[in-house]
């Protein structure tokens, strides 16, 4: 049988006081490593932060579309040749697995930065 003698408090006046800042059982003011904690004040002030997120991750997925898909449409039309290959070879071989790496080294720096920016 469940115990009915707890209830929530019927209003604000009724709850008990909070616990001071660094009491046993409220949570930390600074973060393991030392930094303080950061507080969210409205729910709207990340926001910012995120549109410009979302559109670096959409300007590099567009990047990737096209570096993925262009090069292998237009590349057997190029009559070039490379160390006795063709150059569409070469480009999917090397080109884009080191455009794939500049885009992923990209994205971190900036991740990076808007975190760095967003703790101060």
């Amino acid at each position: 049988m469940p115990n009915h003698s707890r209830r929530a408090p019927a209003s604000p006046h009724d709850a008990p006081p909070l616990a001071p800042a660094g009491a046993p059982g409220t949570a930390p003011e600074t973060a393991p490593d030392g930094r303080p904690l950061r507080r969210e004040t409205s729910g709207t002030s990340g926001l910012p932060a995120w549109r410009r997120n979302l559109r670096w991750t959409l300007l590099l997925l567009s990047l990737w579309a096209a570096l993925t898909f262009l090069p292998a449409w237009f590349a057997r039309d190029l009559p070039y040749t490379v160390l006795g290959w063709p150059l569409s070879f070469w480009m999917a071989a090397y080109g884009a697995p080191l455009a794939y790496l500049f885009i992923v080294v990209v994205y971190a720096r900036v991740m990076n930065r808007g975190d760095d920016a967003w703790d101060e």
